[in-house]
């Protein structure tokens, strides 16, 4: 836990817009967190990858979800559903995502692997936004990941859909 806490509070250039925000380190929002301790401040992107159409963040399970996000024990007992939720992922990054340049059947260049993701400007600091509130190196979670086709109806405060 004490390498990923210092992996997810270390800056780096590459991963934020220079016109938007500087590569330092901002303080860490309220979220789900598994398997670390959130750290006080993180780094973040402004940049999100091609989740696809249908939205499968992995902490936030849609009914009939293959992968039980529970516990670190029920996410690791799950990895044998892995291939039913990249049977219905049409995006290029999910959980535990292993695609290959050959799987994207519309090509490579007719396909976005990643972009500059929305987030209210209000909020490019203070870890407020819930597609910005975590760590840029947190895995599959909306802070890196967007999907399209499907608007998101569960909040994560309530567990209400």
């Amino acid at each position: 836990m004490t390498n990923n806490k210092q992996r997810m509070n270390t800056p780096f250039n590459g991963i934020n817009c220079p016109s938007r925000r500087k590569a330092i380190v901002y303080p860490c929002g309220t979220g789900n967190m598994n398997n670390y301790l959130a750290p006080e401040v993180v780094t973040r992107t402004d940049y999100a990858a091609n989740g696809g159409d249908n939205w499968t963040e992995i902490n936030i399970p849609l009914p009939n979800y293959p992968i039980d996000v529970s516990s670190p024990t029920a996410v690791e007992n799950s990895r044998p559903n892995i291939g039913k939720l990249a049977a219905v992922t049409t995006g290029v990054m999910f959980f535990c995502s292993q695609i290959k340049p050959a799987d994207v059947t519309d090509g490579t260049s007719n396909t976005y692997l990643l972009g500059e993701k929305y987030m209210d400007s209000d909020h490019y600091e203070d870890g407020a936004d819930i597609g910005d509130n975590e760590a840029a190196l947190i895995g599959d979670d909306r802070d890196i990941t967007r999907w399209g086709g499907r608007p998101i109806r569960h909040s994560r405060y309530t567990g209400q859909w």
